[in-house]
């Protein structure tokens, strides 16, 4: 997560942004209270789950993609006379 993400999940919470960067030490001073803090949290956790969900997800993408090109291959260098002989030869490659 940037530091341009927290600060936009912050102005969509309700929190008043002022930008001090012309300081020799830049920072923002970010007010609001209560339910602008709470909205903030949701914000925040939310997109970290979804971060979380995005990496799993293009995890098992990539494992499905190199599972078929596996088993393309597979089919492509054997004759298998049966289609329960093609499932075995699949089920036998994953023991």
């Amino acid at each position: 997560m940037t530091k341009d993400d927290v600060l936009r999940m912050a102005k969509k919470a309700g929190f008043s942004l002022k930008n001090f960067s012309e300081q020799p030490r830049p920072y923002i001073h970010v007010s609001g209270y209560g339910d602008t803090l709470a909205r903030f949290a949701a914000l925040v956790a939310s997109e970290r789950d979804i971060g979380w969900h995005k990496i799993v997800h293009d995890e098992c993408e990539a494992a499905i993609k190199e599972e078929r090109e596996a088993i393309l291959k597979m089919s492509a260098d054997n004759w298998y006379k049966t289609q329960k002989d093609y499932d075995d030869a699949i089920r036998a490659r994953n023991q």
